[in-house]
């Protein structure tokens, strides 16, 4: 009786994903920090997401009532990929509290100033809308990996 609960209890809950993985390029630079979304073309299918590692990496997550799944459910997806300037790593590092609390709470004004101004988008922002995103994907059973090649330059056909 214990056996089974233990079986039981090991299953994965939520939706059955298939593994989600690929890498994103800018201009043939790859592209770090970068918000990927795989948006359901359908309503048979879940988004799921992920963000880019320093090489450009990504491995997708989806949701579904809480419950999360590695990778993705088989079908199609319009893919949005977003990446936004943070203003605040431009600034000097924050000067330590115990040694220049002026100067700390000066920094602190300054990085709030700069998070209430809108976002600054470090590529086109039709990449980022699944209205307006030219980039689709077909998740099947197995592994899937992608590469999503940007460009500065593009603009949607109107």
């Amino acid at each position: 009786m214990i056996l089974v609960f233990i079986v039981a209890c090991s299953r994965r809950s939520g939706p059955d994903v298939q593994f989600v993985a690929g890498r994103v390029l800018l201009d043939g630079q790859l592209l770090a920090k970068a918000d990927v979304g795989f948006n359901p073309a359908s309503d048979s299918a879940v988004a799921a997401g992920g963000q880019t590692d320093a090489k450009g990496v990504f491995n997708l997550t989806s949701a579904r009532a809480g419950s999360r799944g590695r990778g993705a459910i088989v079908g199609a997806y319009v893919v949005t990929i977003r990446k936004y300037r943070n203003r605040v790593e431009d600034l000097d590092p924050s000067p330590d509290p115990q040694k220049d609390p002026e100067g700390a709470a000066k920094w602190q004004s300054e990085a709030a100033s700069l998070n209430r101004l809108p976002p600054e988008s470090l590529i086109p922002a039709p990449y980022g809308n699944a209205a307006t995103s030219p980039l689709r994907a077909e998740v099947k059973k197995g592994r899937n990996t992608f590469t999503f090649e940007l460009s500065k330059d593009f603009t949607p056909a109107k």
